[in-house]
């Protein structure tokens, strides 16, 4: 999972970052409102055809801050001006965008007006600034991520290390509880003994690239070990978790037929309390079972 795509994937107001003063985008937010003689100015992040509200300035109460509703349905509510010739008005809605460093987008400023200001391309200009200012702290957002993300990396498999997945796994299920969403462990064992340390960083290479090539770019795959490798991954149902477990196994096969891999997986509901720890427990007792039953010593 690379640094963006965690940020992407996460509401910015579901927890604090240092990078972020959300007081200060408010403050930004209020002087956009005034700047173009608004009826709304809010700053709003876009994830899966979403919007969610980070920051509102508005004449009448109608949106708070940390709401989330249908993207499409926001900008239809937005646009309740009169229609206008110049570009960047859309029936009583200016768009202004904003973006990650690496050009994905982020989401954008919506400023809703009655009427198409007289001086709308000296208000857009004067708009720059602080637009800028926001995309200044999303980048030291995605600065720090980065650096965290190489602190959490393995070397040897460019996966987390156990210290990585013992900060993110936890953040990550909780989203996931809090949004009614399946998730499960998997873990895997190449079982071979008597290797050298060489050989078990080779082979545990080769287990890492099929994991990386069978897993969705939202699951979490770490280094547990010179040989345990452990997926946290988010599905609908159980039987999904199953059929992943089932196809790593069917391509090591394929790919690598001189490990020797065992497995076993964990299953999460939303509605369960447990936590991370358990869960490995459990999916490690079922890999054991099947080790002793394949390869009984």
């Amino acid at each position: 999972m690379s640094a963006t795509l965690h940020l992407r994937d996460t509401w910015l107001t579901s927890q604090s970052h240092p990078a972020i003063s959300l007081s200060r985008w408010q403050q930004h937010t209020e002087l956009l409102c005034q700047l173009f003689k608004a009826e709304t100015c809010l700053i709003v992040q876009h994830l899966d055809e979403q919007a969610h509200i980070v920051t509102v300035k508005q004449q009448q109460e109608r949106w708070t801050a940390g709401e989330t509703l249908p993207w499409d349905e926001l900008l239809t509510a937005m646009k309740q001006g009169e229609p206008g010739e110049h570009p960047a008005w859309q029936d009583g809605l200016i768009a202004l965008d904003l973006h990650w460093p690496d050009t994905q987008s982020f989401g954008q400023i919506l400023i809703a007006c009655k009427q198409q200001p007289a001086i709308l391309d000296t208000c857009l200009k004067l708009a720059e600034p602080v637009r800028a200012l926001i995309q200044a702290e999303l980048k030291h957002m995605y600065l720090m991520q980065q650096l965290e993300m190489l602190s959490f990396q393995d070397e040897h498999t460019c996966m987390l290390n156990p210290y990585g997945f013992s900060l993110m796994a936890p953040r990550q299920l909780n989203l996931s509880r809090r949004l009614g969403s399946h998730a499960g462990i998997v873990l895997l064992e190449n079982c071979q003994s008597s290797l050298s340390m060489d050989e078990q960083q080779t082979q545990l290479r080769k287990l890492a690239r099929v994991v990386h090539e069978n897993m969705r770019e939202a699951d979490l795959a770490a280094r547990l070990d010179n040989q345990q490798v452990v997926i946290l991954a988010f599905v609908d149902n159980e039987a999904n978790l199953q059929s992943l477990e089932s196809r790593m196994k069917k391509q090591l096969l394929k790919t690598e037929p001189s490990l020797r891999v065992v497995t076993g997986y964990s299953f999460f509901s939303p509605d369960a309390n447990i936590e991370l720890d358990p869960m490995i427990a459990e999916a490690n007792a079922k890999l054991q079972l099947e080790k002793q039953r394949l390869y009984p010593q």
